[in-house]
């Protein structure tokens, strides 16, 4: 088939500008339009919107931009973080050809259920439970009551996440949780600690690259908005809206795609990080759709033109 139109968007958690030149060198020849959502700060290029939020919350970036994105009248919209780096040879075709758009409206790696088995001990749950069951609090609310009535109904957003078995009805520890010496007890004590009940199914996922169809970007964008006034965290926010707006998602399941993600500690990250591109692109196997984190500020670029195939 002919290359679909595509715009590469390009995600940043901090406004950083001094990155935008070597994104362009990196992905320029690929992708004939690159949009920037630079937060915070306004930059004198047209291809840079400027958007209003903070990195635990990027998915409003999407929401903020949805109208002058629409505009690009493209096919395809592939959304990437700036420190994660695509693999030198992919292409807009070669992408919606592997990720089947032709059949799926969305692709995301790995969705997997909020309240699934093993997600108890992550560190941003009591930030998600508490937007989702305490949205009027002062302290931990995000203002938005009532969310649920702007989303599908409970019966039939069960019914799309367990297409992707997705189907977790409580999340798998109390909350609030109790303080002081009744919380001791209460964790010492099995099974003295109830589940705490969700209002709504819920998905998380790795975030940082993305990518949706055209007739799929509005309505996931108008649930990005949505979670984004709730102050919902975005690895959350995502997978959700993206398995809420969308008809068929395609995950690494349907791909010959692998994903590389190290949560090393980010100073000895820094420490080991290769200091030009071609090391990073020669870490790339055939199968490789990314590595994160790249350190773009610190890259050398001489040899961005060689590396892509």
């Amino acid at each position: 088939m002919p290359a679909p139109r595509c715009t590469l968007v390009i995600l940043f958690n901090h406004p950083f500008p001094k990155n935008i030149g070597k994104l362009r060198a990196i992905y320029g020849e690929r992708f004939d339009d690159i949009v920037f959502l630079m937060p915070v700060i306004r930059v004198d290029d047209p291809a840079v919107i400027t958007v209003y939020r903070g990195g635990f919350n990027f998915h409003g970036h999407v929401a903020d931009a949805l109208d002058a994105l629409e505009a690009r009248g493209s096919e395809l919209y592939m959304f990437c973080q700036d420190d994660l780096l695509l693999h030198p040879a992919l292409t807009p075709s070669s992408f919606w050809q592997t990720a089947g758009f032709d059949r799926h409206d969305a692709f995301i790696p790995e969705p997997k259920s909020f309240s699934g088995p093993g997600r108890e001990d992550w560190f941003w749950n009591d930030r998600v439970l508490s937007r989702l069951t305490e949205p009027a609090s002062p302290l931990f609310g995000g203002g938005v009551e009532a969310f649920t009535r702007h989303l599908p109904g409970v019966d039939e957003a069960r019914a799309r996440f367990a297409r992707y078995d997705i189907d977790a009805p409580v999340y798998p520890k109390p909350w609030p949780p109790k303080l002081g010496w009744a919380g001791l007890l209460g964790r010492a004590v099995k099974g003295a600690a109830a589940a705490a009940p969700l209002p709504y199914p819920f998905a998380v996922a790795f975030s940082d690259f993305f990518a949706l169809r055209r007739d799929a970007l509005r309505p996931v964008g108008q649930y990005l908005g949505l979670f984004a006034a709730m102050d919902l965290f975005v690895e959350v926010s995502i997978p959700s809206a993206m398995i809420l707006g969308c008809q068929n998602v395609a995950t690494l399941g349907d791909t010959p795609w692998s994903v590389h993600i190290d949560w090393t500690d980010r100073d000895e990250l820094a420490s080991r990080a290769p200091t030009d591109l071609q090391t990073v692109y020669n870490g790339f196997d055939s199968s490789l759709l990314y590595t994160h984190p790249v350190k773009l500020s610190t890259l050398r670029m001489q040899s961005a033109a060689v590396a892509v195939v």
